[in-house]
């Protein structure tokens, strides 16, 4: 005969105990007077099925609302960047029109975002990666979004993914079982007043010093400013010419080259970031006779600058030492002449707003937006004086020494901000830590 162990007023079968604890520690340590809930006896979910699913090409200017996943902002939903769709599309499921205070969850993609419907215009409906959380209980919403957004949701969502090798999903079916611990409604309400009142305190930090590391790069484009003057005036009557005819311009390869498992690296333009570096987190190689080919008309070395031509457009980088690489026809190799041009210089000039501006209107809008090589070529460049150039390359070593080091202290901050917030989340929905009860 099967026991049971009471917890709190919530009943609990003695033979699930051991399988269950390591999902659900919290379970077993729960103010007694709390129980253990299922979102599917407390709430309704519904979400967008796979006919219904709608395709880019049906948004349209003006109509209803569709939300998706990118429109979540710090917990709500942000209408001025929502899609909309017909009338017609709106109408075939009343099931999943959004109301004002939804609870809504993506279930897609970057799974596990959580906001709460405010100012909800007339007619809101979803797109199929979020799905909607209805409490039919006396349930305050923005506890339960605090519970989707602890450990006790995500510890729980790991445990469903366990020896799926697909892509992640967070399946309706599943959901309708997640576990979660209720207290007395009053004091939900005091636990979401004190997390309202400290969870901003944390999240205003982490912000504060991703500030900072911006006002960091800032520093760079004030010194070439102050220095060089702004490029589309040339109030210093530095001597100007066309980049092509201070450096060979060239593109990578045109054709797709199969691709290889290793052997040269093959540089895209998604392997360019903002950020003046190489993301190699995402490559691919080709072979030798494919690496020759290329390399013997786009022959990038430790120095050059390269720049996107298709992608996002612009973004430079100087070419570390990677041995020989093949380059993408996205990627412009500039190969300048080191008589008159300092590396770092030219990438920040070629990264300036005023030659940015030049960039995106020469853009050709095709299948693909792409900057040509003729347009490079034609760009305008200032040649100061080479040893000032070469001053201002010594500064911009000087502040990446200096931001790296920033930035490795202020990316530690921020985790054990983070670990910080998760905790005390955690802490408050689980019972650990009771706020002091209101007179």
């Amino acid at each position: 005969m099967t026991g049971t162990n009471q917890v709190g007023t919530a009943s609990i079968s003695s033979d699930s105990l051991h399988s269950k604890k390591d999902d659900v520690p919290w379970m077993y340590d729960i103010p007694t007077s709390w129980t253990v809930m299922r979102i599917k006896h407390s709430c309704i979910l519904k979400g967008r099925i796979g006919w219904q699913g709608l395709k880019s090409s049906e948004f349209v200017d003006e109509g209803p609302y569709v939300i998706t996943g990118v429109d979540f902002e710090n917990g709500t939903i942000n209408w001025k960047t929502c899609k909309h769709f017909s009338k017609t599309r709106f109408d075939e499921d009343p099931s999943i029109h959004v109301k004002e205070g939804d609870l809504l969850i993506t279930k897609d993609g970057t799974i596990g975002k959580v906001a709460i419907a405010v100012n909800t215009p007339n007619e809101v409906s979803l797109n199929s990666g979020v799905m909607i959380i209805r409490p039919q209980i006396d349930l305050n919403r923005n506890y339960l979004r605090y519970v989707l957004l602890s450990k006790v949701f995500w510890n729980w969502y790991e445990s469903t993914q366990r020896g799926n090798s697909t892509i992640k999903h967070l399946y309706q079916d599943q959901f309708y079982n997640f576990k979660y611990p209720m207290p007395l409604l009053k004091e939900q309400h005091s636990i979401v007043k004190r997390l309202n009142d400290e969870i901003p305190t944390i999240e205003g930090a982490i912000n504060t010093i991703n500030e900072f590391i911006k006002k960091i790069d800032g520093i760079i484009k004030s010194r070439f400013i102050e220095m060089f003057g702004h490029p589309g005036v040339n109030e210093k009557e530095w001597i100007e010419k066309r980049l092509g005819q201070v450096a060979v311009i060239n593109d990578g390869e045109h054709s797709s080259p199969p691709k290889v498992d290793s052997g040269h690296l093959y540089l895209m333009a998604r392997n360019v970031t903002k950020n003046h570096s190489f993301d190699l987190t995402n490559v691919v190689f080709v072979d030798n006779e494919t690496h020759s080919k290329i390399y013997s008309r786009c022959n990038s070395e430790p120095g050059d600058v390269i720049m996107t031509n298709t992608g996002t457009i612009g973004s430079t980088v100087i070419m570390p030492d990677l041995g020989e690489v093949s380059l993408d026809r996205g990627l412009t190799l500039i190969k300048y002449d080191r008589s008159v041009l300092n590396n770092q210089y030219l990438m920040y000039y070629l990264s300036s707003d005023y030659v940015q501006q030049i960039i995106n209107g020469g853009i050709h809008k095709s299948a693909i937006a792409h900057f040509f090589l003729a347009e490079t070529k034609k760009l305008e460049i200032l040649l100061p004086p080479l040893q000032l150039q070469e001053a201002f390359a010594l500064f911009v070593k000087q502040v990446d020494k200096s931001r790296f080091e920033l930035k490795v202290l202020s990316e530690q901050l921020v985790v054990k901000l983070n670990e910080f917030k998760q905790s005390l989340i955690y802490e408050c929905v689980t019972g650990k830590t009771l706020p002091p009860e209101e007179d």
